[in-house]
C-alpha cells in the first residue's frame, strides 16, 4: 500500500493538511507559500466540491495530502481523486510531533493541521505515500461491497412489502416507499399489527410522528383516515 516513491514538497504547488472529525475537517492550505485555513463540513457532497474546485483552479499543478491514517469516508473520496498524492501519518507520529505546536496540552484543530504540514515539510521521510493503485483497488470492493447491500436492502424491502400487502396494508400507506427509513421501522415497532393502531388514539399517533419530524405531516394526516378518535 505504501511501497511509493515520497516526493519533495517542493515538488507541489499545493499541500493540504487535514484533521478529521465526524462533524467537520480542518484544513491548512499550503499554495505559493501561503497559509490558508478553512473548515468545511463533513458532508462528502460539499468535500467533493471543494476538491473539484481546488483542481480546476491548480492548472498544470500537483496537489498533495497530508493526514493522519484512518479508514474514513473522507480517505475513500480523496483516493478516488487521481489527482491528489496522499500522504498518511501514523497516529502516534502525528500525536507526538502535534505536541510542540500545543505545548499547553489543549487540543486545537489548527495546531494539529499546522503540525501535520510541518511534519511533511521538515520531516518527508516521517508519512507515507499512498499506493494510489492498491487504494483503487480497494475502493473498487467498497463500491462493490456497497452495491451488493443495497441490492440485499432492495430483496428484504420487496419481502416486506409483500407481507405488508396481505398482512398490514394500512402501514404502507403511511410509509410509501421508504420502509427502510427509521422512522417506519419505529412505527413497526410501537405498532406492530392493525389491531395496535385500531387501539391507539389519535393523539398519541400524532405525538409519534412530530417527536420525529414535520417532514411526516403527509403520514400524519392518513393515519386520520383510519385511527379512531
Amino acid at each position: 500500500m505504501y511501497n511509493t516513491r515520497t516526493k519533495n514538497p517542493s515538488e507541489y504547488q499545493v499541500i493540504i493538511a487535514i484533521d478529521w472529525a465526524d462533524q467537520k475537517h480542518d484544513l491548512r492550505i499550503l499554495k505559493d507559500c501561503e497559509e490558508e485555513c478553512k473548515v468545511i463540513s463533513s458532508d462528502l457532497l460539499t468535500l467533493k466540491n471543494f476538491f473539484d474546485t481546488l483542481i480546476l483552479e491548480t492548472v498544470n499543478g500537483s496537489i498533495a495530502i497530508v493526514i493522519e491514517s484512518c479508514q474514513s469516508a473522507l480517505m475513500n473520496l480523496l483516493i478516488s481523486f487521481t489527482e491528489f498524492d496522499i500522504y498518511v501519518v501514523h497516529p502516534t507520529t502525528a500525536s507526538k510531533f502535534a505536541k510542540t505546536f500545543h505545548l499547553s496540552g489543549a487540543k486545537s484543530d489548527r495546531a494539529d493541521t499546522k503540525s501535520l504540514l510541518e511534519l511533511y515539510l521538515k520531516h518527508p521521510d516521517k508519512v507515507q505515500k499512498v499506493d494510489s493503485s492498491f487504494s483503487k483497488g480497494k475502493l473498487k470492493r467498497l463500491n462493490i461491497k456497497r452495491r451488493d447491500l443495497v441490492g440485499d436492502r432492495t430483496r428484504l424491502t420487496n419481502q416486506l412489502t409483500a407481507l405488508l400487502k396481505i398482512y398490514y396494508p394500512n402501514a404502507l400507506k403511511v410509509v410509501g416507499n421508504h420502509l427502510y427509513a427509521d422512522m417506519f421501522l419505529d412505527f413497526l415497532d410501537k405498532y406492530p399489527s392493525p389491531q395496535d393502531v385500531i387501539n391507539a388514539h389519535q393523539i398519541g399517533i400524532t405525538k409519534f410522528f412530530n417527536k420525529r419530524s414535520t417532514k411526516h405531516s403527509k403520514q400524519k394526516r392518513e393515519f386520520k383516515y383510519y385511527a379512531p378518535p
